[in-house]
């Protein structure tokens, strides 16, 4: 023979629990996908690289400016010139994937530049 609680033992057990189903029933929102939410960068486009870029060349660790270059870039081509002797010209070519460029000079050397 097995021994049964009163009654009153067993609903008081249920009452106990009843918060508790109540508190893990809540329905939360699943926070959002920040990867998904984050906006992807805008498209690189020719107009975008297309054009006249001048700068200058540096030593490391100092303002000591070694050579000016201009370099002119249209539809995947770019003509680099420096100022100072030799007049050297260079020749690269890019090529616009979504938000990057990758180049290639005409040394056979692979440039990936940045993204935006």
């Amino acid at each position: 023979m097995y021994h049964k609680a009163p009654i009153g033992v067993n609903m008081r057990r249920l009452l106990f629990a009843v918060p508790f189903l109540f508190a893990c029933a809540k329905a939360e929102t699943p926070p959002a996908d920040s990867a998904a939410m984050a906006a992807a960068p805008a498209a690189l486009t020719e107009a975008d690289v297309a054009g006249t870029w001048t700068g200058t060349g540096t030593i490391e660790g100092t303002d000591s400016v070694f050579a000016h270059w201009t370099q002119v870039c249209a539809a995947g081509t770019c003509r680099g010139t420096s100022t100072e002797q030799p007049k050297d010209t260079s020749v690269s070519n890019y090529v616009i994937a979504a938000d990057s460029s990758v180049g290639c000079s005409g040394h056979g050397q692979r440039l990936v530049y940045a993204r935006r």
